[in-house]
């Protein structure tokens, strides 16, 4: 179960990010809380994964990636998205752990 407040942290920070010009963050509130569920999901199974705790960048990379598989038909065809995907996974990892 998530939690209700990280979600609303995460759906709102990924908001942020389409207000911020994003073209992978989702387009409307339904989008948006959708990107936040996958994306807290990812962040909760970091440990079964054994993404690294103290690895705030492979926390990004691993979190970057899993966005990707779940939105991109071809996830390696997705070439210079994958900054924005850094960017959006880089804010969603801040504010589920605010």
């Amino acid at each position: 179960m998530i939690d209700p407040e990280v979600l609303r942290r995460v759906t709102d920070a990924v908001e942020a990010c389409w207000n911020e010009g994003s073209p992978v963050a989702g387009q409307c509130a339904e989008d948006w809380q959708r990107t936040a569920e996958i994306a807290i999901r990812r962040i909760n199974s970091f440990a079964r994964r054994e993404v690294p705790a103290g690895n705030h960048q492979a926390q990004v990379n691993d979190l970057a990636l899993g966005l990707i598989q779940a939105f991109e038909d071809q996830p390696k065809l997705v070439g210079p998205l994958l900054i924005d995907y850094e960017y959006v996974a880089e804010k969603v990892l801040d504010a589920a752990r605010s």
